[in-house]
């Protein structure tokens, strides 16, 4: 891993315009700037450093879904409080046009 950081690098501070030879050339104490190579030591510290960040990314990321998953359990929770008043009122409804119909029925004619 270490090699392909050093790639990379290698490669971003090598990388020229295609524009670069028919624009004006950059002044040469830039050109011949010598790249400073990384150790051994420093390329570790660099993925170490990285791979700290991805953790902290990653808890966050967790703690967020933790959160999602409380009020998805809210959510439901809510779908089951409606769905049993839905039928409390059914259940009233047809409570109401028994006792409508029973009055009607014992309504002296």
């Amino acid at each position: 891993m270490a090699k392909i950081i050093t790639d990379l690098l290698n490669k971003r501070r090598n990388r020229t315009s295609a524009d670069c030879e028919d624009s004006i050339s950059s002044p040469e104490h830039k050109k011949t700037r010598t790249m400073k190579k990384l150790s051994e030591e420093d390329e570790i510290w660099m993925a170490l450093n990285m791979s700290e960040t991805v953790a902290r990314k990653l808890e966050e990321i967790l703690k967020k879904l933790q959160k999602l998953d409380v009020k998805e359990a809210s959510v439901k929770n809510i779908e089951v409080k409606l769905k049993t008043l839905k039928s409390a009122q059914t259940f009233w409804r047809r409570i109401l046009r028994i006792s409508k119909t029973m009055r009607t029925s014992q309504a002296p004619r």
